[in-house]
Order: structure tokens, then sequence, then C-alpha cells
């Protein structure tokens, strides 16, 4: 998850998460650079109710549980996710 917000921004929408390439930076995001396809995000549910249901669209103000369906290029083995203009955790995808 995004590191909790500061000022008028107190939600955050799964929807906008994206998997980047390890190395991206801050310059990347400003060229647009870092969205280089790596992978394609299929299905995204949240874990809501005691059950993961469907993403409809909805922010949240904390912490939840996802489950992600992504399709990756063949040679990624690892990533991280980016959302907007930050990035966080490490990602590594099984051989």
């Amino acid at each position: 998850m995004p590191q909790p917000a500061k000022g008028s921004f107190t939600h955050w929408e799964p929807g906008e998460l994206r998997l980047v390439r390890p190395e991206a930076t801050a310059k990347d995001i400003e060229k647009d650079t870092d969205d280089d396809n790596l992978c394609v995000v299929h299905n995204l549910e949240v874990f809501q109710d005691g059950k993961f249901q469907r993403d409809d669209g909805l922010k949240f103000a904390g912490p939840i549980r996802l489950r992600l369906h992504v399709g990756l290029k063949p040679e990624i083995k690892r990533a991280k996710f980016r959302y907007y203009f930050e990035h966080f955790g490490d990602v590594a995808f099984p051989a």
C-alpha cells in the first residue's frame, strides 16, 4: 500500500497500482517511461466482507488485501509497485 496520505488526499484506489521495473525512478515517471508494458493486470480483487470481490473502482483510507492476476513478459523476474509518483514494494516472480 502507498504511504498514508497527507493533506487533502486521504484515500487511495487499488486500480491505479502499476507494476514497473525494479530500477524505475521518479525521473522515469516525469518522462512517463517506467510503464513499459512490463505486465498487464487482468483481474484485481479486494478483500471485503470476508471474501475477495471484484474491484469496482472504490477508494480506501488504509490497508486492504488485494489479489491480482497479471500477465508478464516471459523474461520478467522482479518488479515493484508504482502508485502515481510513489514506488514501493518488491515483487519476485517464480520461474
